[in-house]
């Protein structure tokens, strides 16, 4: 675990301050783009630091990991950018409700009703159900762009078959 740790950090910290800044982040509704992006980056990292090829498993381990960590990051962030920004129920009133049906516009306002604290644990908690799965994606993505090939076998070696 001590392994993937290092490079689980720095992917889930590019998952996590990225998806958190206001008009960066809308590239997640991209296909999770950062989250996929921090597990690749979590599987370059964790190839690097190691001799061996890297497995499957274990890209996924780490990869679980940083999405883990991305999330807690973005929910931290996040939570400071609403506060500063002034809140999701904010930015409920900027929606034109002109030629959208009745219907629409109470659910719009019960959403509006809502204290600020829901809007905080709702976002963390999409984050803690969204971030593991595609950076896991990502970090998968990953093995089979960056693993190394085994190094060949000395020259002169003699690979003797077990007989049958």
């Amino acid at each position: 675990m001590g392994q993937k740790l290092q490079p689980a950090v720095l992917g889930g910290l590019l998952i996590g301050v990225l998806s958190a800044l206001p008009f960066v982040s809308a590239l997640n509704a991209c296909c999770c783009v950062w989250v996929l992006a921090g597990g690749l980056l979590t599987a370059y990292l964790l190839q690097e630091r190691s001799t061996m090829p890297m497995t499957a498993g274990d890209a996924a381990i780490a990869g679980l990991l940083a999405g883990v960590i991305g999330a807690l990051v973005a929910g931290v962030l996040g939570i400071l950018v609403m506060a500063v920004m002034g809140g999701a129920a904010e930015s409920l009133d900027q929606i034109p409700t002109g030629d959208m049906p009745p219907e629409f516009g109470r659910v719009l306002d019960r959403f509006r009703e809502m204290p600020p604290t829901f809007w905080y644990v709702a976002t963390a908690v999409a984050y803690l159900l969204v971030f593991p799965v595609f950076s896991t994606l990502g970090a998968l993505l990953g093995v089979a762009l960056f693993k190394r090939q085994p190094p060949p076998p000395p020259p002169g070696t003699v690979e003797i078959l077990p007989p049958e």
